[in-house]
């Protein structure tokens, strides 16, 4: 019957920490700002909470924001032993497909060498091609399209490229094609984030100050979510669909008005880039036991105490039921509360961070008047409608 409903789409799970967490944990890491920096934030502790859900919206409209939300760590490191680089372009370039299209339409696919940074080897040429080779001319289409997935160069009429053997191939175009990044860039992102907030508090920009401080919230909330760190994102490889909105939303919706969320004030991060990687590491730590303890609680439980039908918006829909709910938060040991608890400090500490950072500039003397940025609110998603990239609001 279960997998039935699903099947019919009348289980509707809530997309990640839901807006509502996103939403709660905006508004309450303004609680954790010192002074003289709190008077600014309670200020506007309305928009950084109300629009701590833009980045979800803007899944359904832009098409590279999917990827900022999540890493893929068991599959862009899946030996501990070899942690990834801090550089996204050189991790990009490391591990890009490059075709080539040959002027009688034949397509050439060179992939990097596993063992050794120098060459690409290709199933349709016997000898490998010098990686600075063909790579000549892709900083220029970088520079171009930064966020693009694939560049495409045409090297003139028919370029000529020689392998390490002398050979010599002629190539009309050239496509460069992203293999990392569509496993995520959440760690590496933060960071890009961090920089243009701190930036904005440079120059007091209060309207990029607000809008940048509700955007990081919100990654910095996906980022402690252990589902946001694995290809199995949802439970779809281990018979577990489902399970991502259940943890992040409908655990939080239940709940969270009973956890203790006191956190303490903000603190100084004194290297953000290594803080962001430790938020997204500790989370794929916990990954085995979200799905493990899930899994043995369910079989513990008969049908009809796992999902149970709800209104919800005027639909009665199926969800997970509230025993099970409770149940599956106690045999992880109040885990989403903690995470919870440690994203809405680890926001406070980056927004805390980036004023430090820009010299500590006084923006609560401005003009009492001031209003908040002017801009078009992005719609909520509507039913039935698939934003770009995971099919699931991961």
């Amino acid at each position: 019957m279960y997998w039935l409903l699903l099947w019919f789409g009348l289980w509707h799970p809530s997309p990640e920490w839901g807006f509502f967490g996103h939403r709660t944990i905006n508004r309450l890491a303004v609680s954790t700002i010192p002074a003289p920096l709190n008077q600014f934030y309670k200020r506007h502790a309305p928009y950084v909470e109300e629009h701590g859900v833009d980045p979800d919206k803007r899944r359904y409209a832009i098409p590279q924001e999917y990827k900022r939300h999540y890493i893929d760590l068991d599959v862009l490191e899946p030996d501990p032993g070899q942690p990834l680089g801090r550089d996204l372009d050189r991790e990009i370039r490391l591990n890009m497909h490059v075709f080539g299209i040959t002027s009688r339409g034949d397509t050439i696919v060179w992939v990097p060498d596993e063992t050794d940074t120098l060459w690409y080897h290709s199933a349709q040429v016997s000898c490998p091609m010098s990686r600075e080779v063909l790579l000549e001319g892709f900083s220029e289409l970088v520079r171009e399209d930064p966020h693009a997935e694939v560049w495409e160069m045409a090297p003139g009429t028919q370029g000529i490229f020689i392998d390490s053997c002398g050979g010599e191939t002629a190539i009309n175009k050239v496509l460069f094609v992203d293999q990392f990044s569509v496993h995520g860039i959440l760690p590496y992102w933060l960071p890009i984030m961090q920089k243009r907030l701190t930036r904005a508090f440079l120059e007091r920009d209060v309207q990029s100050i607000l809008r940048l401080s509700a955007d990081i919230g919100h990654y910095i909330g996906d980022a402690h979510v252990p589902l946001h760190t694995t290809s199995n994102y949802n439970g779809q490889l281990t018979g577990q669909n489902g399970i991502h909105g259940f943890w992040e939303s409908r655990i939080p919706e239940l709940f969270s008005t009973d956890w203790d969320l006191i956190t303490g004030p903000a603190e100084y991060i004194p290297d953000f880039t290594k803080a962001a990687w430790t938020m997204v590491r500790e989370s794929h730590d916990l990954v085995t036991d979200v799905l493990e303890l899930e899994r043995s609680v369910r079989d513990q439980l008969p049908a009809d105490r796992v999902m149970c039908f709800e209104d919800r918006n005027t639909m009665n829909v199926l969800t997970y039921c509230p025993g099970f709910a409770d149940a599956y938060q106690k045999a992880m040991d109040g885990m989403v509360e903690k995470r919870f608890r440690e994203a809405i400090h680890a926001i406070g500490s980056a927004w805390y961070t980036a004023w430090i950072d820009a010299g500590q500039p006084d923006l609560w003397k401005m003009d009492p008047e001031w209003s908040e940025p002017a801009e078009p609110v992005l719609a909520e998603p509507t039913p039935g409608r698939t934003p770009f990239g995971r099919p699931h609001d991961n």
